[in-house]
């Protein structure tokens, strides 16, 4: 099937929110819709099956979820401040230039799984000598990483995104790195 392009009109508040989660609103939007077609579809053309009242039930709480994870970030972001030194957050973001996310066939579990960090790091000490760079402990680092919970690291994610995005990853190095 063709493509087709349409224009849309949202609040502010949708707009603030597909800009916070996606990487575009385009995109965020393109995604949104195809998720809930692909969703709806089966419980619109059979309205009496039991997996419609549930999907109901599910997209009714979407909301309050979001909320709870959004507090969840702020928790786990406030539980990284001090952990790590300037240095060592502005290595994380030099292996992480690519904007933090990463996303891959399955972003949940990428997003909260510290393992992939720690391999972009090794392997950056590996070939680009990221320890020298940053005048930093690369074990030492990737050992404070490994304790991390899968809150964290996603906390931790959000933020190497927020700050590439921002364009001001050494302010947000300095404050990151500061103690509670």
């Amino acid at each position: 099937m063709k493509d087709v392009s349409i224009s849309v009109r949202v609040s502010q508040e949708v707009s603030d929110f597909l800009e916070k989660y996606f990487e575009k609103k385009g995109t965020g939007v393109s995604n949104l819709i195809a998720w809930f077609h692909n969703h709806m579809t089966p419980i619109i053309n059979n309205p009496a099956a039991e997996d419609s009242q549930e999907f109901g039930t599910r997209m009714y709480k979407v909301p309050s979820q979001l909320r709870v994870l959004e507090r969840l970030n702020q928790v786990a972001l406030n539980n990284l401040k001090g952990k790590f030194e300037k240095n060592e957050l502005c290595a994380i973001l030099d292996v992480k230039n690519d904007g933090g996310m990463g996303l891959t066939h399955d972003p949940a579990h990428t997003l909260t799984d510290i393992r992939y960090i720690i391999m972009e790091i090794e392997d950056a000490e590996t070939y680009e000598n990221l320890g020298d760079k940053w005048e930093i402990d690369v074990k030492s680092l990737c050992n404070k990483l490994a304790e991390l919970s899968a809150t964290e690291t996603y906390a931790l994610n959000l933020w190497i995104t927020d700050a590439w995005e921002k364009d001001n990853v050494f302010e947000m190095a300095e404050e990151l790195s500061k103690s509670k």
